[in-house]
């Protein structure tokens, strides 16, 4: 699939680039939840 560029404006962007980096973290913390989850088992 071709990759579309739009041209954005920097502060839409710099907030997407925010609300990706969350929801980024979010997942590392849930993986590391999961696996603290996973070695209390053992």
């Amino acid at each position: 699939m071709p990759i579309r560029v739009e041209v954005v404006e920097p502060e839409a962007f710099a907030s997407w680039v925010v609300e990706a980096q969350a929801e980024y973290a979010q997942l590392e913390t849930s993986k590391n939840m999961l696996a603290d989850a996973g070695n209390l088992d053992k």
